[in-house]
């Protein structure tokens, strides 16, 4: 009798895994895609129009980063007290629609800066940890390839929401833009919320891959077991990864911000930057999958080689940009490598920590991914009022990435490192 009522939980439900993958698909779409992925087309013309220096107007998104880093961190808390992820998510979208509401009507830069905090929580709150943790508990199979595949939809709304949300700055203004982008959050996120659900068993069902009654025990042992958050901090291996993270944080994440600007400064149109930065998100979205299924199929190694190959060549194609052609080089390298701010990162954390506090050490690795962006992005506002280039601090970026990398790699082919972890996590 028991084993005829396992079997029949296994049977799908409308197919309710991939309705939850779309829904967090969706959520990506206009979360990362809206309102993340088209950050670098306001730079230029809100400081032009209001006469903001550069580095000033960075700050706007080091405190955006700063509460984003601070959504992350009390992820875990937060979920305990309202109930479940579903509930963040609804916390996010409001500070979103906030955020903007506040952007829109901003004539001074202290209003940006106040606006930045509602979008830093926002981004925290619906798509930087939730997704991550929603798909964990949806999916146990194939995991890699399903994350990797919903966080594409960052790259998707990119690919579409870049030349649209380019076209409205141009023709209506940047002010109606962020107005317009609020009915989008409304139209997709509602129903993206209403179709979520916190975990299988409020359908009925178990985790995508949970096929017996030996897989389902040994899932719920898993998840029971695994490293702690408190003796993750213990480890070396830990060390080398938040370290590495911080450097990919300063590097990868205020290149981007500032590259459809110094596109702009190259003396590219607006419609072409932003076809241009269009194809970054294309490039990004075509190469999550893939790379979701490298990691599945080979590890995180691989994966981490190729964002930092990419990144470098990238970069260099938007340094010596002089005209469209280099600035589509610089989107079909640079969007491969801009995966390290999505997907790569819960990939690492779930190959190094899986278990019962995977969540909670996911959180505090964005967080300090996070820190990165807060610290590197006013140094390149800094660098362009010094010295009227992004070029000085783009080099620096490459140098910083491929530090990054070579500390990850070095960690991961330590085995007396990787003994002290797996010691760790076997107690």
């Amino acid at each position: 009798m028991q084993q005829v009522q396992l079997e029949d939980k296994m049977k799908p439900k409308l197919a309710y895994h991939w309705i939850i993958a779309a829904a967090c698909m969706l959520i990506a779409i206009i979360g990362l895609g809206l309102a993340n992925g088209t950050l670098s087309l306001y730079v230029k013309p809100i400081c032009d129009d209001l006469g903001f220096s550069r580095k000033a107007y960075s700050l706007v998104y080091t405190i955006a980063y700063v509460f984003q880093m601070t959504a992350c961190l009390t992820f875990g808390a937060v979920q305990k007290r309202f109930g479940g992820v579903k509930k963040i998510f609804l916390i996010g979208a409001s500070s979103l629609i906030a955020a903007f509401i506040i952007y829109s009507q901003a004539k001074s830069i202290s209003l940006f800066y106040i606006g930045a905090a509602f979008f830093g929580i926002g981004i925290g709150y619906t798509a930087a940890v939730p997704l991550s943790v929603m798909i964990a508990n949806w999916f146990i199979e194939k995991r890699g390839t399903i994350l990797s595949t919903v966080y594409s939809g960052s790259g998707i709304g990119g690919i579409i929401l870049n030349p649209v949300v380019g076209n409205w700055i141009a023709t209506a203004g940047w002010r109606a833009s962020y107005l317009f982008s609020i009915l989008l959050i409304l139209v997709f996120l509602i129903p993206a919320y209403i179709l979520l659900k916190e975990n299988p068993s409020v359908m009925g069902l178990v985790p995508f891959g949970a096929n017996s009654q030996a897989s389902l025990n040994h899932d719920l042992q898993k998840a029971l077991s695994g490293t702690t958050l408190e003796q993750v901090w213990k480890t070396p291996l830990f060390r080398r990864i938040a370290g590495a993270i911080l450097l990919f944080g300063i590097s990868i994440q205020p290149v981007y911000v500032n590259a459809a600007a110094h596109l702009g400064e190259a003396g590219l149109n607006s419609q072409i930057v932003a076809i241009i930065m269009g194809g970054v998100f294309l490039s990004n979205t075509l190469s999550k999958i893939l790379l979701g299924m490298i990691n599945d199929k080979y590890g995180i190694k691989p994966v981490l080689m190729i964002n930092n190959l990419f990144f470098g060549i990238g970069t260099l194609f938007l340094i010596f940009t002089s005209k469209a052609a280099f600035g589509f080089a610089f989107a079909a390298f640079f969007g491969v490598s801009y995966t390290m701010t999505s997907i790569t990162i819960p990939m690492l954390t779930s190959t190094l920590y899986p278990g019962r506090d995977y969540g909670k050490i996911l959180g505090i690795l964005v967080a300090i991914q996070t820190a990165g962006y807060a610290l590197g992005t006013p140094l390149n506002g800094l660098c362009f009022d010094l010295f009227h280039s992004y070029s000085y601090s783009f080099g620096l970026a490459i140098l910083l990435d491929f530090i990054a990398v070579t500390l990850v790699l070095t960690a991961l082919g330590d085995r007396n490192i990787l003994a002290s972890n797996n010691r760790l996590r076997d107690q």
